[in-house]
């Protein structure tokens, strides 16, 4: 997390984890390799602690899919609403749009069609974030 009211970004996001993960049925398994994303607040900063802003996180790379043989990596970067309290579990980031590109496949013949390098990729959902290491994001002035 960084302070200060100009900071940008207002924090680094070094560590991702999804689980639960299906394709038509099938298990994908999504490891992240080598996170160093940015949130960025869009909106500007908010009068509360509790306040909704609008951002980004870029510098998405090091997403590496798995479907049964398939391979392949996911980079680019997403929109959406950084929830600095979400009433539940602390915050969480709402992804509200897509801006993400398979970035290599490891092979046609396994993925068979499936994914292109340079196809469109997209992640939907709410992300909870835990700052807890690093403390929680605040982004008031």
């Amino acid at each position: 997390m960084h302070g200060g009211t100009s900071q940008d970004p207002v924090a680094d996001i070094v560590g991702a984890t999804w689980t639960g993960c299906t394709f038509i049925g099938v298990s994908v398994s999504v490891v992240v390799t080598s996170p160093n994303w940015h949130l960025h607040a869009v909106s500007g900063y908010t009068t509360a602690a509790t306040d909704t802003v609008v951002g980004t996180i870029d510098n998405i790379a090091g997403i590496v899919v798995t479907i049964a043989n398939c391979k392949f990596t996911v980079t680019g970067y997403v929109g959406g609403n950084f929830l600095e309290d979400n009433g539940k579990s602390g915050q969480e980031f709402a992804v509200t749009s897509s801006n993400l590109t398979i970035a290599t496949v490891n092979s046609a013949i396994l993925c068979a069609g499936l994914v292109d390098v340079d196809d469109a990729a997209t992640f939907t959902g709410a992300y909870n974030l835990d700052s807890t290491a690093a403390g929680y994001i605040n982004l008031q002035p």
